[in-house]
């Protein structure tokens, strides 16, 4: 296996300082997820933390916390990828609909950057229609990415 980039590494080390967050149980990303998914419509919303090679389950609905998938090819790469906000209208256009998806067809999410420009996770919401968020909405949803955010730091602080 090649050596990752350096910047790979570097994100990789900031997203080891909040591998503490697995070990506790989090009523606050729990709560974050529910108003993600009352505000939005969402069947599910999700807290994942975006490893080398694997994705880690914080927060989401139906999957144990600290569940691991795959991170090839998986949405949550792909907004890595894309560093900033990022949707899919209906996932089955692209490709990626799999087991992971559950049947959803639409995806947004906002990467996670709680302590510097380095993403250490993923922040979204996942419903089983097509739909596209307003304007609104995408503002709404990175302001709730924003308060997580700031939730991880209180986290990192007071451990």
């Amino acid at each position: 296996m090649a050596a990752a980039p350096e910047g790979e590494l570097v994100r990789l080390s900031e997203a080891g300082k909040f591998a503490f967050l697995y070990e506790v149980k989090q009523a606050e990303l729990r709560r974050i997820c529910s108003v993600a998914k009352a505000l939005f419509g969402a069947d599910r919303a999700q807290v994942v933390m975006v490893e080398s090679d694997h994705l880690k389950a914080l927060e989401a609905d139906g999957v144990e916390s600290g569940s691991t998938a795959s991170r090839k090819n998986s949405l949550s790469d792909q907004t890595v990828k894309a560093g900033r906000f990022y949707e899919i209208e209906d996932i089955l256009d692209t490709g990626s609909a799999g087991p992971r998806n559950q049947g959803a067809r639409h995806y947004a999410a906002v990467p996670l950057r709680p302590t510097s420009e380095q993403i250490v996770g993923v922040f979204a919401i996942l419903t089983n229609r097509v739909r596209r968020l307003s304007a609104g909405d995408r503002e709404n949803l990175i302001a709730l990415a924003h308060i997580l955010e700031d939730e991880m730091r209180l986290f990192q602080n007071v451990r």
